[in-house]
């Protein structure tokens, strides 16, 4: 990563009364030079207002829209605020290269040891092209997604 880069860290927030000043505060202490912001996902406990009184930046959700609507608010945030967007399709390489991954999993294989990588590969945004495409009926990119219709008591699909 350059030196320059505008880095924003986004911090999911829903009914997290009990752990999101600690939590923000050791993001602050451990990481003083980037920037934060909390995605408020409609939490209906006290968590907006202890965001409000510690000053800390937030984007107040009027619906809840899960991980991955939230998350997709907050890259439109960044993007909107010139941060640098990560490459999600590469390895950083601050890290290493892809054979450097791959002998990773090699080697932690042959010791009997899984690896988890933390990343969400299976979304898109409502806005992609695939999404779009769906909804307007092409049935190789329906096949992309799971749609359910709706109830009364339940919205439909969670998008």
């Amino acid at each position: 990563m350059k030196d320059s880069a505008k880095i924003l860290v986004l911090v999911p927030c829903y009914n997290e009364e009990e752990n999101i000043v600690a939590t923000i505060e050791r993001l602050k202490a451990t990481c003083p030079g980037v920037d934060f912001l909390v995605i408020n996902d409609c939490s209906t406990d006290s968590s907006p207002a202890l965001l409000k009184s510690h000053g800390y930046p937030y984007l107040d959700l009027p619906i809840n829209l899960g991980i991955g609507g939230g998350v997709q608010c907050g890259y439109q945030y960044a993007r909107d605020n010139g941060y640098d967007v990560a490459d999600y399709t590469a390895i950083d390489p601050q890290f290493g290269t892809m054979a450097d991954l791959e002998e990773l999993i090699a080697q932690a294989d042959k010791r009997g040891i899984g690896l988890m990588l933390d990343m969400v590969f299976n979304h898109t945004s409502t806005a992609h092209e695939w999404f779009q495409r769906a909804l307007a009926g092409d049935k190789t990119y329906q096949d992309y997604y799971i749609f359910r219709d709706g109830t009364p008591d339940v919205l439909p699909t969670n998008w």
